[in-house]
């Protein structure tokens, strides 16, 4: 929740300084953030297993961006699958990367979960 306020807050003061609708902005950024974050993490929520749960939430990862890979496609005109390909493999990309910062952290401080 904290995120996504932070996110909409982030959005308001963005568009604020470009004259746009800076409340309707960072109401969609907020809602689509606070939604996305759900999503996410639901697998966790109701999977015992965490790998079929890391499964489960990458898949939906990459459905989340399609969705918003195909709104962009066809308000800009773009080409979906080259959209598609760059958004996911930037979003897998950071999401590897932040799983490897977080396992050094664990073998850092010999944390065991």
């Amino acid at each position: 929740m904290a995120a996504s306020l932070s996110m909409a807050s982030s959005e308001y003061l963005s568009k604020k300084s470009e004259g746009k609708k800076p409340m309707t902005a960072a109401f969609y950024t907020g809602t689509a953030y606070f939604i996305t974050v759900t999503l996410l993490i639901t697998p966790y929520l109701l999977v015992s297993d965490y790998k079929l749960s890391l499964l489960i939430m990458l898949l939906m990862a990459l459905f989340i961006i399609s969705i918003f890979t195909f709104f962009v496609s066809v308000v800009k005109e773009m080409d979906f699958r080259k959209l598609f390909s760059e958004m996911a493999a930037i979003s897998m990309g950071i999401a590897f990367i932040s799983f490897l910062i977080g396992w050094g952290v664990r073998v850092a401080f010999n944390i065991e979960i």
